[in-house]
């Protein structure tokens, strides 16, 4: 076997970046969105001068991009997960203690990230989740579907069950969810870094970890990477060249089913919240993997690919754009930056994402053409490696 390696620029599928470039911005803009409406007080967006744009720019972002722009990052990370443990395996014969060190890496710098960032982490779980795919590796591809299927979009709507049954509304916990987001909200517009800090760590335990909504997010996550796997095992987006007809004509079956459920489902919020949360997963799903199926098919044109190549740089980088935006999110947003939590309605929230990811493109091209990974990409490699990684690209022809 030959000594273990990260991915080479050559053996990447651009496709892959680039649906990972899109879903990123998509992650940027619904997280503006959740913290300026979960963290403010209700009311306070009703006087802004955007207000009546505000309400046709919201709904546009709860149809299409909530929830599907975070169901297409964790397909991506499930199938990248696959990826890597088999080019370990066919590699070297540590595998499974390199998969392991790299995933422990990930969950690390996932509380780094949760206790001096920002609350909204997805890293750690990432990391817990991959745990458990990791245990699903030799599984038949049958049984990781239909496992992966049951996960991604039952286990919520079974955990919601119990706690209906259970439990009277409101449920219990939510007193403490309003109250925390009272108290952060006094706390994120103060002067105060280490005020915050103190939030987070404090809201980290008693209302992300300590909220039973926290174990159907893990299960429906991991539900999502067994389908990213599985996708992996059938080859097709290895093979987008040959199969691209089959995938325009997914394109538009997913899309239109995707938008016919999420619209059923956004009617459903107004009836039955409880139901609708429960079924959430499910347009999220088919109009996450009908993106994917869109970007594949458009990517034949070489004019298409050419445009998109900055959206594929962002993608290759993912995990340094992904902890930029949260760096930008505390700069911009709370009291000892700029402030204006309180300030951004469902529009300015869209400008302030479309300004950032045109940022991050730009930045994203500019370093792919001259280093082989992203700054948090070589951090991760290296440390997972045991050993510094070549970062220049001359590096890999003088090599």
């Amino acid at each position: 076997m030959s000594n273990p390696a990260p991915i080479s620029s050559s053996e990447r599928i651009e496709e892959i970046d680039i649906i990972r470039g899109f879903a990123l911005f998509g992650v940027l803009w619904l997280n503006l969105v959740a913290q300026s409406y979960t963290l403010a007080p209700d009311g306070v967006f009703d006087d802004l001068a955007t207000a009546p744009l505000d309400a046709f720019i919201a709904p546009i972002a709860q149809l299409f991009v909530s929830g599907k722009a975070m169901t297409l990052f964790s397909l991506l990370f499930g199938y990248g997960f696959a990826t890597i443990m088999s080019r370990l395996e066919s590699r070297s014969s540590n595998a499974n203690a390199i998969f392991l060190r790299r995933t422990a890496i990930l969950f690390g710098f996932g509380l780094i990230h949760i206790w001096l960032i920002w609350i909204g982490d997805i890293l750690h779980v990432y990391a817990l989740m991959g745990f458990l795919l990791f245990l699903t590796r030799r599984w038949s591809d049958r049984s990781l579907l239909i496992f992966g299927l049951c996960l991604a979009l039952f286990s919520q709507a079974l955990l919601e069950a119990v706690l209906q049954y259970f439990y009277d509304d409101p449920f219990p916990w939510w007193s403490i969810l309003d109250e925390g987001a009272r108290r952060r909200f006094e706390v994120f517009q103060g002067s105060s870094y280490i005020a915050y800090v103190g939030e987070l760590w404090r809201a980290s335990w008693e209302e992300m970890w300590g909220a039973p909504d926290y174990v159907s997010y893990c299960t429906v996550t991991l539900g999502r990477f067994m389908l990213g796997a599985w996708i992996f095992r059938m080859g097709w987006m290895q093979r987008t060249n040959e199969l691209r007809p089959s995938f325009q004509r997914w394109a538009v079956i997913l899309i239109c089913a995707g938008i016919l459920l999420s619209l059923v489902n956004m009617r459903l919020y107004e009836i039955n919240d409880s139901l609708a949360f429960a079924i959430d997963p499910l347009p999220h799903l088919v109009l996450a993997l009908g993106y994917a199926a869109v970007i594949v098919s458009v990517s034949k044109s070489e004019t298409i690919r050419r445009a998109m190549g900055g959206v594929a740089a962002v993608g290759r980088t993912a995990l340094t754009n992904y902890l930029l935006q949260s760096v930008m999110y505390v700069f911009v947003l709370y009291g000892f930056g700029l402030g204006l939590l309180d300030k951004l309605g469902a529009t300015l929230c869209l400008a302030l994402a479309l300004a950032t990811f045109a940022l991050q493109v730009l930045l994203s091209s500019w370093w792919v053409r001259r280093f082989r990974f992203g700054p948090m990409e070589w951090i991760w490699r290296s440390l997972t490696y045991g050993q510094r990684q070549p970062m220049r690209l001359i590096a890999d022809r003088h090599s």
